[in-house]
C-alpha cells in the first residue's frame, strides 16, 4: 500500500553548497506499493498527495493544533450549534476559477447532513442541528474541489504528475513538478526493517514519529481476534523485524499520542489463548504482497500462533478474514480514533481510552506494532522545516 508522504516534510537535509533555495526541477519521488489515487481528494490512502492538490478550510499542524487553511478564522454561539468562518480572500481553483463562499458551502454540504449552509461575501455561516464543539477538528478531512481533481492546492495533477501551480495564494512551489517514478528517484521510501548496514552510505535517512499503525484486521468472531492476540509474543517481533526502530504495543494509539498506552498488556498467554479458541479452524492471514514487512509479520505471527495450537497459514493477496495492515495515524488523538472507527470522542483523554478499548474489545483490529514511516533523500535535495501540509511545497533541488 501507499504509504503517506508526510514524512518527506520533515526530511531535513544538511544544506552545504547552496543555500538559497532555487526555482525549476522535478522531483522524483518513490513511495513502496501500489500506485496512488490522485483523482480521488478525499483518499485517506493519500492524504498528503491529496493535500498538493485539494485544500481544506483548517489543518492539523505538527503538533496536532488547528492551523489556518482557506479559512482565515471561525467562531461560534455560546451553544456550539451555529458557527461561522471567514474565508481568505484571492483563492483560485487551477482552472482560474475563483473559490467563493458558495462553491464553499456546496462541497461541505454533503459532509454535514441537515446543517444550513449559508454564504455571505467573506464568509460562511453554518447552523448545526446539534452542538458540536469538534466541528472544526471535522472540517480538517474535507477537501475543497471544483472538480474531482481541481483543487486550489500548490500543485495542479496532469496525469500522475504534480505541476506547480503558478497563481498559488501563498506563492508557486520551488519545485516545477513532483513526478512519481520508480526509476532513478531523488526520494525514496525506506523500510523500517531494513538492515542498517543495507542502507547506502551517502543516502540521508529521516524518520517519523511512530505514526503507523501494524496489526491484523479481524472481520470474524472476536474470540478469535482474543485468542491470537494472547498468542502472539510481540516484544521480540517488533524488534527483530524492524531493527529495533518499531514499538511493540497492544494498543491502537503510540505512546507519545495519549500516555497511557503503556496500560495494554503485552503478556503473552498461550493457556489462556488455548481456551478462548479450543478447537481453532484452518485460518489464512492475508498480506500484501508488495510489503516484505507484511510478510515478514504474517509469517511470524503464524510461527506464534502454532504454539497456542492455532494453524494460521500466510497467504499474499488473498480474501480472507484475517489480513496484515498497515494504517497511518494522524499526530492527533482524536482524529485517528475517529478514522478507526471510534464514536464519541471528545477532548477528554479519558474518552480516548474508553473508545481504544471499546474498538479493541470489538475485536476487529489486533495491534502488533507501531513504526516510523522513514524516507531516504539524494544529497542535492534540500527540504526545510515546515509545518505539516502538502510535503513538496518548500522543496527545492540543488543541482
Amino acid at each position: 500500500m501507499y504509504r503517506s508522504l508526510v514524512l518527506v516534510s520533515a526530511l531535513v537535509v544538511a544544506l552545504s553548497g547552496a543555500t538559497r533555495p532555487r526555482y525549476g526541477g522535478t522531483l522524483r519521488v518513490q513511495p513502496g506499493g501500489a500506485p496512488p489515487d490522485l483523482t480521488n481528494p478525499a483518499s485517506e490512502r493519500d492524504h498528503e498527495l491529496q493535500a498538493c492538490i485539494a485544500e481544506t478550510l483548517v489543518r492539523f499542524g505538527e503538533s496536532g493544533d488547528i492551523e489556518r487553511m482557506l479559512a482565515t478564522g471561525w467562531e461560534s454561539d455560546a451553544s456550539g450549534r451555529t458557527w461561522r468562518f471567514t474565508l481568505r480572500p484571492g483563492v483560485r481553483f487551477h482552472n482560474g476559477a475563483a473559490l467563493t463562499p458558495s462553491i464553499i458551502a456546496s462541497a461541505l454540504m454533503p459532509h454535514l447532513p441537515g446543517a444550513e449552509i449559508t454564504a455571505t461575501s467573506d464568509s460562511i455561516r453554518i447552523h448545526l442541528q446539534q452542538p458540536d464543539p469538534m466541528l472544526v477538528r471535522s472540517l480538517a478531512d474535507v477537501p475543497i474541489v471544483a472538480e474531482s481533481t481541481v483543487g486550489t492546492g500548490p500543485f495542479r495533477l496532469d496525469g500522475q504528475k504534480l505541476v506547480a501551480f503558478e497563481q498559488h495564494w501563498a506563492g508557486r512551489p520551488f519545485l516545477d513538478a513532483v513526478e512519481l517514478s520508480t526509476t532513478q528517484p531523488d526520494v525514496w521510501e525506506v523500510s523500517p526493517g531494513i538492515p542498517r548496514r543495507g542502507v547506502p552510505e551517502k543516502l540521508q535517512i529521516s524518520s517519523s514519529q511512530p505514526l503507523e499503525l501494524i496489526a491484523i484486521e479481524n472481520t470474524g468472531e472476536a474470540a478469535m481476534s482474543a485468542a491470537i492476540s494472547l498468542a502472539i509474543d510481540r516484544a521480540p517481533m517488533a524488534a527483530v523485524l524492524t531493527q529495533r526502530r518499531g514499538e511493540a504495543t497492544a494498543g491502537l494509539l503510540p505512546q507519545f499520542l495519549t500516555g497511557y498506552a503503556f496500560t495494554f498488556d503485552l503478556t503473552r498467554d498461550i493457556a489462556r489463548s488455548r481456551q478462548l479458541l479450543p478447537n481453532p479452524p484452518l485460518l489464512i492471514l492475508s498480506y500484501d504482497s508488495r510489503d516484505p514487512l507484511a510478510r515478514a509479520v504474517a509469517e511470524r505471527v503464524a510461527v506464534n500462533t502454532r504454539d497456542a495450537g492455532i494453524n494460521i497459514q500466510p497467504k499474499p493477496d488473498t480474501n480472507s478474514t484475517l489480513r496484515v495492515k498497515r494504517i497511518r495515524l494522524q499526530p492527533d488523538a482524536i482524529t485517528s480514533l475517529e478514522a478507526l472507527g471510534a464514536i464519541d470522542v471528545t477532548k477528554n483523554p479519558q474518552t480516548w481510552y474508553s473508545a481504544e478499548r471499546a474498538l479493541l474489545d470489538s475485536g476487529k483490529i489486533i495491534p502488533l506494532m507501531h513504526v516510523p514511516v522513514m524516507w531516504g533523500a539524494a544529497s542535492y535535495v534540500r527540504m526545510p522545516p515546515t509545518t505539516r501540509r502538502c510535503p513538496f511545497d518548500s522543496v527545492w533541488l540543488a543541482k
